[in-house]
């Protein structure tokens, strides 16, 4: 009888035990995930406060496909707000002339500048189809809008529930648009 009260009381223990270490590492998980994406969002925040000239967006990052246009046709006709165009590559001049190039990289899992990931590829990563930049402007003669979006969940495969989740990170930029 001692032996099964025993067992029972350490069975007991012992998933209280498991039951914490695994809030533990999701907390740890968490913060992970959001250090990471607000340290990008902090560096693409920094990069283009001080923007000397908007360069476009792009979907796929060859040299002549950048737009430096971002407005929306409105047509008249009540419709509903028409679906912004997703670009993978966003390209400016920075304030020392040099160029920085955002991009969404898919094959590395990862949003970089200059093809530098912004994150620590090996905590986290970008997940596929979640990360794009969008572009608002009501007229050409306006500064664009740029709205950056990602989304981060820990690095590899995770086998347990907690370990499962992901984070969206979301900005907008405010670009001078000196390259009319």
């Amino acid at each position: 009888m001692a032996t099964a009260v025993v067992a029972a009381i350490g069975m007991v223990v012992v998933a209280i035990l498991s039951y914490t270490l695994r809030g533990t590492k999701k907390t740890d998980i968490i913060s992970s995930i959001r250090i990471n994406g607000n340290q990008a969002i902090v560096q693409m925040t920094r990069l283009t406060k001080f923007a000397k000239e908007f360069e476009g967006v792009s979907k796929d990052g060859s040299p002549n496909s950048y737009s430096l246009s971002c407005v929306v046709e409105k047509v008249m006709v009540p419709t509903p707000t028409p679906t912004p165009i997703l670009y993978k590559y966003l390209k400016f001049i920075a304030e020392d002339g040099g160029e920085i190039i955002f991009s969404c990289d898919e094959g590395n899992k990862t949003i970089a500048s200059n093809s530098a990931s912004l994150i620590d590829t090996n905590v986290v990563e970008v997940l596929p189809n979640k990360c794009w930049f969008t572009c608002i402007q009501n007229r050409v003669s306006n500064t664009p809008i740029v709205r950056v979006y990602f989304e981060l969940k820990q690095a590899g495969t995770a086998t347990f529930a907690e370990s499962q989740f992901s984070i969206p990170f979301e900005t907008s930029f405010l670009l001078k648009n000196l390259a009319k």
